[in-house]
């Protein structure tokens, strides 16, 4: 794993991943990710996944899906669903595409 952090990062679990943090990022559960974040990430369980934030970002368990956001995000409690600029994305099951 590489970790280049200008913030606080705790309570991580990861391997083979690359994170780039200028914000706070803890409680995550990763395996092959890349994050690059200027924000808050916290209570994240990854697979496979890459996450471009500039937002808050908290309380996601994803599977091989793409997120780039400059918004807050807050996933809904049902079919991985997101608000992500004033719209709802559903994620497909393949590819980590848009619908």
């Amino acid at each position: 794993m590489v970790v280049i952090s200008n913030g606080t990062m705790r309570q991580f679990s990861l391997n083979n991943m690359v994170v780039i943090s200028n914000g706070t990022m803890r409680q995550f559960s990763l395996n092959n990710m890349v994050v690059i974040s200027n924000g808050t990430m916290r209570q994240f369980s990854f697979n496979n996944m890459m996450v471009i934030s500039n937002g808050t970002m908290r309380q996601f368990s994803l599977n091989n899906m793409v997120i780039i956001s400059n918004e807050t995000i807050f996933p809904e409690q049902y079919g991985g669903h997101f608000k992500w600029d004033n719209e709802t994305i559903f994620p497909q099951q393949y590819g980590g595409h848009f619908k």
